[in-house]
């Protein structure tokens, strides 16, 4: 490794600190000094370390951290380290004071392997005892360069020993604890004299995969990450699940426990994701979520788009997609897209549970639960319309029933796959018994026995919001109320569980042919993407040349409907970011809702204006102001407070100081 990384005036001794903040403006001013960054871009640098910061603690055990940053400020990579006169709280993985830090500084134009090689290459280091002795004691700048970048020799992949083991290391970031885990781990395979391989999954991508020669061989597999890990191709392997921090706090113990731990994995029980991930209804209902996005997508825009074709070929307004052949057919591949999305959500949350022998008998009973027709009715009882005078068609069970149906066959089948059953019927399980037993069961017990009912109360639900919005004399204030709490709920986590609830609350009323909470949440989910992407021309100055780039993605993702643009905002400034989302979102939404504003389409944005789903006209026009409205309120407000957070707004004279010490503090 090149010893130029580190030079000697970026090694400081006895620096007096007291905090994250003040190393952090310290890395800063060196950086200025040693003409690796220019002075005007220190609060970027500063930024930026505060962001890598807060997805994860870079505090790395044993008085150590490393923190690093990667943006297009800084010149050239660099490595500095600091020893700090006082040890500081840095919620370090061993929960220990920090008193030393490595820093990594790298272009974003070289952070993708340099990055990792430069923190790899260290973290191999740092396993030397007497490295950290140098580290922790030495004053000599010249012994510190030494012991960080001497050369070292590269270890085979596999070292043909008695035991084998296979380990994989991951974290949600991708960079420090995933390679430090794997180096730990390799370390400790030394002293105990095991051969180890180690994958990792990284910023970098997958790197080491095992072969199948290597999975057959392998005496144990240890599991450390805090991700999800496909785990299928383990089957009848002994395998142990902990979290990455177990393998850099104590790598010795979990490689023993890994060998004597006696849970093997069956080739029927696995599952697609990490056992700590699979602990949440909530998680299984967002990964259901996640695989029908797609289908919501293409269903909502295909129909969308042979609507609007439709009225302006025959320049028609009642014209429908079946008066031009080819929108017809466009219209039915975007109702089929749709009709398969129940089954889709219940199935792939049956998956989440059980992994794919779920699938089959929860899709077949969300399939039976989204006709209404298929319920077998003991009493007849029907919803009569107080101005046809006529029954009500019951509507199917929709969202509900695939919720019912994912939930109950992931954990049947979960249960079924505890069976203790003959190895030759173990095969048998998942293609035979399951989703003759479970999907038949399940979709028997939709038709005669739960059907009905709730089939018979999402009648009423839809009759009463008919209503609602129907009388303009009760419904306007009502829907107001409606709108708001609607786009609060989208502005709040853009993407998150809260938005989904409301966006398939509205989805499961289009269904029932009430378009307007579809118009209310299609007004509202642009609002925060377009809303922090404006705040990056307006308020420039406040950002770092990564979000300024992601301010041009937001606004892009804003205008065809993904609120997931404001994501990056949220994640480095969730407090300021997620307030002014919410009151933007909330206040298009409550004017959505007094317009009465409908959307065809299951999808939101400024698109859906263009392509027809809100109808063309004064709606069209209204609908677009609103957007324009929220965003820009979303976008001053946001403005707002990152004045009061840099003190560049005197409130003083108005009394209001006492109100904005919450907003100036950090994150």
């Amino acid at each position: 490794m090149n010893t130029n990384l580190l030079k000697l005036n970026n090694i400081v001794f006895n620096l007096d600190v007291n905090s994250q903040d003040d190393v952090f403006n310290e890395i800063a001013r060196l950086a200025v000094k040693s003409n690796i960054i220019n002075s005007q871009d220190d609060t970027i640098l500063i930024t930026a370390l505060k962001t890598r910061e807060a997805l994860t603690s870079t505090g790395m055990g044993a008085g150590l951290a490393i923190p690093h940053a990667q943006d297009d400020v800084i010149k050239k990579p660099t490595v500095m380290f600091l020893r700090f006169k006082q040890k500081m709280d840095w919620k370090a993985i061993d929960d220990q004071p920090v008193q030393m830090a490595i820093v990594l500084l790298v272009p974003k134009i070289q952070a993708s392997d340099l990055h990792l090689n430069i923190l790899s290459s260290i973290a191999q280091r740092l396993l030397d005892e007497k490295v950290k002795e140098i580290l922790t004691s030495s004053l000599s700048k010249e012994e510190i360069i030494n012991a960080l970048f001497c050369e070292e020799t590269n270890e085979p992949k596999i070292v043909t020993k008695s035991t084998n083991i296979l380990a994989i290391t991951a974290c949600p970031v991708g960079v420090a604890h995933t390679y430090i885990a794997a180096d730990k781990l390799k370390q400790a395979a030394k002293k105990l004299d095991y051969g180890i391989n180690v994958e990792t999954h990284g910023a970098a991508g997958v790197k080491n995969s095992f072969t199948n020669e290597d999975i057959a061989n392998a005496d144990a597999i240890l599991i450390a990450s805090d991700i999800g890990i496909d785990l299928s191709r383990f089957a009848n392997k002994k395998i142990l699940q902990v979290k990455v921090s177990q393998a850099i706090k104590n790598p010795e113990q979990l490689l023993i426990d890994a060998l004597n731990n006696n849970k093997v994995l069956s080739a029927i029980n696995f599952s697609t994701k990490n056992k700590q991930n699979n602990s949440s209804i909530l998680k299984h209902f967002m990964t259901g979520v996640s695989y029908m996005v797609p289908f919501v997508i293409l269903g909502g825009i295909l129909v969308a788009l042979s609507i609007s074709l439709a009225k302006i070929i025959t320049g028609n307004n009642n014209a429908t997609p079946d008066d031009i052949e080819f929108l017809k057919y466009l219209n039915i591949i975007g109702a089929s897209a749709m009709y398969l999305m129940i089954p889709i959500l219940g199935g792939f949350i049956a998956y989440s549970i059980a992994g794919r022998a779920a699938l089959v008998p929860a899709m077949v009973a969300s399939l039976i639960g989204n006709e209404g027709n298929n319920f077998f009715k003991f009493f007849k009882v029907n919803i009569i319309d107080s101005v046809t005078n006529k029954p009500i068609d019951m509507v199917p069970m929709g969202f509900v029933g695939a919720l019912i149906a994912g939930l109950v066959a992931g954990y049947l089948v979960k249960w079924i796959n505890s069976w203790k059953v003959p190895q030759a019927l173990s095969a048998a399980i998942p293609i035979f018994v399951i989703p003759i037993l479970v999907g038949g069961l399940l979709s028997l017990t939709f038709i005669f026995v739960i059907g009905a009912p709730i089939s018979y109360v999402m009648t009423w639900v839809q009759y009463g919001l008919s209503w609602v919005y129907g009388n303009q004399n009760i419904g306007l204030g009502i829907a107001f109320a409606m709108g708001l709490l609607i786009g609060a709920m989208a502005g709040f986590d853009i993407g998150g569980p809260i938005n989904k609830v409301a966006f398939f609350t509205a989805s499961t009323l289009v269904t029932m042919k009430i378009y307007q909470p579809m118009g209310t949440i299609a007004a509202a989910i642009p609002v925060a993407p377009l809303g922090m992407g404006l705040s990056t021309i307006i308020f420039r100055k406040y950002f770092d040349a990564e979000s300024r780039q992601a301010g041009i993605a937001s606004l892009i993702m804003g205008t065809i409907g993904i609120s997931e643009g404001a994501i990056p905002f949220a994640i480095k400034d969730p407090k300021r970011a997620i307030i002014a989302n919410v009151i933007g979102s909330s206040i298009a939404g409550g004017l959505a809702g007094i317009f009465s504003i409908q959307n065809y389409a299951q999808h939101g944005g400024p698109i859906m204006a263009f392509l027809g789903a809100v109808p063309y006209g004064a709606q069209t026009a209204i609908f677009l102001i609103i957007i324009a409205v929220g965003t820009l309120i979303t976008c001053f407000s946001y403005g707002l407070l990152l004045m009061i957070k840099n003190n560049e707004l005197n409130l003083k004279k108005y009394n209001f100081m006492k109100y904005t010490t919450w907003f100036k503090r950090g994150k």
